[in-house]
């Protein structure tokens, strides 16, 4: 027993020995074992990423096992701010997640990381969405006075400064950098460099601007701060008071019916807005509303309270601007005419041609043109795809043609959509139709039953129209969970649900994919837009939806087709062709976001859709061959547009060389398949298969769209490896620079001799009447010929008004005398939705355009009609013309430095004569810009007889607001009357404000 209690109290010993070197030991390791399960306080990482070197900045405060705070990175002159998502400590193991937002887009950027022994040191494994995935190390920083985890993430409270529509930073006249555009959502920039801007030490603010976005935001640590918004009208197309006007809210503080042209006196003027706010939760917030025109800003301070400026370029202080008075700027009004106004036309000296196609049409996805517009499909977002996050790319990342998947947030219900009778809706990407429409609506119909019908409803673009005695196809593609057997019922009701205009079922829906179809026919139901599509059921049960259709009679009845009124307005103006895709539209912001030809051919479900860069997903339902159907029906030819390598903006640009090569090809393989042999070539074979397989006829391809708003040069380049490419397969096409010679020389092409060049003009009533003799100063031995590829009055909104009409008529006038070197002109933009016209979601994103329309009707503006005229009234000779004692005005131009321009003289009539060849009539078009009748005397020569009798149609309004809507589409349409009292010499009276064309009978 003594033995073994001796070995008892050995072993006892050696335990408490043990025990108490272990608790040595713990107490030893005790601080590591605290730093390891406390990681608050201020982490710094420094690595390399695709997009470069970044520096981040890691705030966390951990409790217990929760991790919250920020990560606040710099990537050159990036700043950006995010909170960390979903933090976890647990162990050594350090796990949370960041948002990083792009436009409408956000990417989930995931960090997994390990504690070192010391707990200084975390390194993490860094995935950015599916793309990449990068080793990094974020080391403890030495420990200082926190003020908590917004203070944390920015290390030291500064002015921050942001040059909107620059994409690179800005140094202003005191030596502040000025951080490039950034923290804006959604919107376009431009840059303006050659502009004078008074008021203002630095001018170089506010010469690039950012416009049409919704906001801005911008993390900061919690307390007082200034924000000041720097502005100043530099478009343009703004002539006055009144044509910009838009509200914005800072932090709350609103600020209603803003003008810019008001606000700083006029033109080229810098104003500041100083507006002092207070934050608390770590975010300054700027919403901007249109109301006239969209939304511009040059550039936003934010001064935290207490910090002292360094310098300022804010405007130099001005008196406030009173009206200048006539005297010290305005000459003396000249004098009147000598004589009575006299036109001369000389009907023995043709002068020129007019080019068969001088009048086309310009198209382009804005203003909901295409959805919502002519595409004649009625339900919006048919492909559940407008929540869609597009993956971000660079020219290097992005490889040609390549189709890139969307992703969807989590939980996302689709926009557009409402559910009926209690059913649940959410989108699905673990049942997708097919990889191009990689998401579905998943429909929970649980709670239907025969009395409560469960399902969703589509109130179409600002309403679905619904016409007595009409057929509405209906598609829609469909599966089921297992163990539903019912029926749906699709229909048309009132948006109140009182009323079923037109009702149909569908059964066998089961597990599988399967499209669809059933028509819906209305009976003497009265016309009606406030309507709604319908798909429900009153089986429970869960379904999913891909592809949800519903089509109105279309033109010609062509499937997929166009909408009929919009086609019949375009048709009587007899266009001779059609620029297509557009011009932004062509280009997209990204290269994923162009229009990618390849992926809008095919079957409809097919087609992945991509954002338009005015704000709104395209389905593409109006595809490439659709557009060349579209020329088929109005009898016109395509002009097409090629993706030449350069994105809008910051998208980026890809020069000359072996990396533009696949474009090259793309533009080529679109070319065969607009026009080349069904049973030669592969693309044209590909066309037939789509049910097409007469090529149709092409003369023009344009090469990009305003190439000029790239600055790096490579315009030239990009052009003459198109131009080699397309003249060595099709020699008989002609090729268009997008470079015109409006813009600076410095950039145009001099490597090819372009067959033309696309001039774009947007310019106000005085404007277009001041370069209205233009084209008759260009050289006439110069092989390049003109394309005015985008021109517009810009005045009246939505669409023109009276004085937008006349100023046209001034510029027609111009193209058609001069239409033996100006061979092609379009309007743009050709159409606006006018449903709803201001406010998030509206239906205009540009305004002053040809034709209106909401869902149910449509209308021609004043200068629709007037182009109607020019387009439709003309002969194929074009007649030598004179004048004297022209009545004339004195206009103020718009001047540099905010100071009056210089004022010159304009004329106030103009006018331009052809003649028929055939048939001996003889078109003068004569355009009267003033507030007053104006009688002119007619005198013709070189021709045997001139009839005493003619027609004239006449376009006429009483003020030069004087305009039509969608309320009144005729106020202001051309009236037809017979003539008397012609002949070699006559004397007429054209009325004020009008656009005449007389029709004489010559032999």
């Amino acid at each position: 027993m003594a033995d073994v209690m001796s070995k008892i109290l050995g072993l006892t010993e050696v335990w408490v020995d043990m025990k108490i070197l272990l608790f040595l030991l713990i107490q030893a390791a005790l601080p590591v074992l605290v730093l390891a399960a406390d990681v608050t306080g201020t982490w710094k990482s420094d690595f390399d990423s695709q997009i470069g070197h970044q520096s981040y900045t890691f705030s966390f405060k951990q409790d217990g096992a929760k991790l919250t705070g920020k990560a606040h990175s710099e990537a050159g002159d990036r700043k950006r701010e995010a909170e960390l998502k979903d933090g976890k400590v647990e162990g050594d193991t350090i796990s949370f997640f960041e948002i990083l937002s792009i436009q409408d887009r956000e990417i989930r950027i995931t960090y997994t990381g390990k504690l070192s022994g010391e707990g200084h040191e975390i390194k993490f494994t860094r995935a950015v969405g599916d793309f990449a995935a990068t080793e990094i190390v974020a080391k403890r920083a030495a420990a200082g006075p926190v003020a908590g985890i917004a203070a944390a993430s920015v290390p030291t409270a500064k002015i921050i400064r942001i040059k909107a529509g620059k994409a690179e930073p800005v140094k202003d006249a005191e030596g502040n950098v000025w951080l490039a555009d950034q923290g804006f959502e959604g919107g376009q920039t431009i840059e303006r460099p050659d502009i004078q801007i008074a008021n203002t030490k630095s001018p170089d603010l506010y010469r690039a601007e950012h416009y049409s976005m919704d906001s801005f935001l911008w993390s900061v640590p919690n307390g007082k701060y200034e924000v000041k918004l720097h502005f100043a009208e530099t478009y343009e197309g703004i002539s006055g008071p009144g044509e910009r006007v838009f509200s914005f809210n800072v932090q709350g503080k609103e600020f209603n019916d803003f003008d810019p042209w008001v606000k700083a006196g006029g033109p080229l003027k810098a104003y500041v807005e100083t507006v002092p706010v207070e934050v608390t939760d770590g975010k300054i917030k700027i919403t901007f509303t249109p109301k006239v025109e969209n939304p511009q800003i040059c550039a936003i301070e934010i001064i935290p309270e207490g910090v002292a400026e360094t310098g300022t370029a804010a405007p130099t202080a001005v008196a406030p601007v009173a009206p200048v008075a006539p005297s010290t700027v305005v000459p003396p009004p000249p004098a009147p005419p000598s004589g009575p106004a006299l036109l001369l036309i000389d009907a023995g000296k043709v002068t020129g041609t007019v080019s068969p196609m001088l009048y086309g049409l310009m198209t382009e996805e804005i203003n909901f043109a295409y959805e919502g517009g002519l595409y004649a499909e009625l339900i919006r977002n048919r492909s559940f795809k407008a929540d869609a996050v597009v993956p971000r790319v660079t020219p290097d990342t992005y490889e040609a043609g390549k189709y890139l998947p969307v992703t969807f947030k989590p939980d996302t219900k689709p926009r557009f959509w409402t559910t009926v009778g209690g059913a649940a809706m959410v989108l699905d990407t673990n049942n997708p139709l097919n990889e191009f429409l990689n998401v579905s609506l998943k429909l929970d119909a649980s709670s239907a039953s025969a009395t409560t019908p469960a399902g969703v409803a589509n109130g179409g673009y600002w309403g679905i129209p619904v016409k007595p005695e009409t057929a509405y196809r209906v598609s829609f593609f469909a599966k089921a969970a297992p163990g539903f057997a019912g029926l749906v019922t699709v229909s048309l009701e009132s948006a109140d649900g009182k009323t079923v205009f037109a009702s149909g079922k569908v059964s066998k829906i089961t597990g599988e994919w399967k499209k669809f179809e059933t028509t819906l026919k209305t009976k003497r139901v009265s016309t009606s837009k406030d309507s709604v599509f319908k798909l429900t059921t009153t089986s429970p049960g869960t379904l999913w939806l891909q592809n949800v259709s519903l089509f109105p009679p279309t033109y010609k009845n062509r499937k997929n087709g166009l909408r009929p009124d919009l086609m019949e307005l375009m048709a009587a103006m007899k266009p001779g062709f059609l620029r297509f895709p557009g011009g932004n539209y062509l280009e997209g912001n990204a290269f994923n976001e162009r229009f990618n030809w390849k992926e809008t051919i095919g079957p409809v479900e097919q087609r992945p859709g991509h954002p338009s860069p005015w704000g709104y997903w395209s389905t593409d339902g109006l595809g490439l061959l659709e557009f060349a159907e579209w020329c088929e029906d109005l009898d016109m030819e395509p002009l097409l547009g090629v993706f030449a390598g350069y994105c809008l903006g910051r998208g980026g640009v890809i020069p000359a060389g072996p990396a533009l090569e696949p474009y090259v090809q793309e533009a080529l393989e679109e070319i065969e398949y607009l026009i080349g042999d069904a049973k030669t070539t592969p693309w044209g074979v590909l066309r037939a298969k789509h049910g097409h397989p007469k090529p149709f006829k092409m003369t023009y391809v344009e090469v990009g769209n305003e190439d000029w708003f790239d600055r790096s040069g490579s315009y030239d380049g990009r052009f003459a490896q198109f131009y080699d490419a397309i003249k060595a397969k099709y020699p008989h096409l002609k090729v268009i620079s997008s470079w015109g010679y409006e813009q600076p020389a410095t950039g145009s092409v001099k490597s090819r001799t372009p067959d033309l060049v696309d001039e774009h003009f947007y310019r106000n009533m005085e404007e277009m009447m001041a370069q209205s003799f233009r084209y008759d100063t260009y050289s006439r031995t110069n092989p390049t010929k003109i394309f005015c590829g985008e021109w517009a009055t810009r005045v009246g909104s939505p669409t023109p008004n009276m004085s937008g009409a006349l100023g046209d008529g001034a510029w027609m006038t111009c193209m058609e005398r001069n239409a033996d070197i100006v061979l092609l002109s379009c309007y743009a933009p050709l159409l606006v939705n006018v449903s709803q016209l201001a406010g998030n979601g509206r239906s205009m994103q540009w305004s002053s355009d040809l034709i209106g329309y909401d869902a149910l009707t449509s209308y021609g503006s004043p200068a629709y009609h007037a182009q109607k005229m020019f387009s439709t009234l003309h002969g194929d000779e074009i007649l030598a013309t004179d004048s004297q004692n022209i009545p004339i005005r004195t206009w103020q131009r718009r001047g540099r430095g905010g100071a009056p321009g210089a004022a010159q003289q304009i004329r106030e009539v103009f006018f331009n004569a052809t003649r028929d060849s055939k048939s001996g009539t003889i078109y003068l078009k004569v355009v009267n810009t003033a507030g007053t009748a104006q009688r002119i005397h007619v005198r013709i020569s070189g021709a045997r007889s001139i009839g005493a009798r003619g027609e004239a149609v006449v376009l006429s309004g009483n003020t030069l607001e004087d305009t039509n809507t969608i309320n009144e589409p005729d106020k202001i349409v051309p009236r037809t009357e017979l003539v008397s009292g012609l002949g070699a010499s006559f004397s007429r009276e054209f009325p004020a404000y009008s656009v005449t064309v007389l029709k004489l009978k010559s032999k």
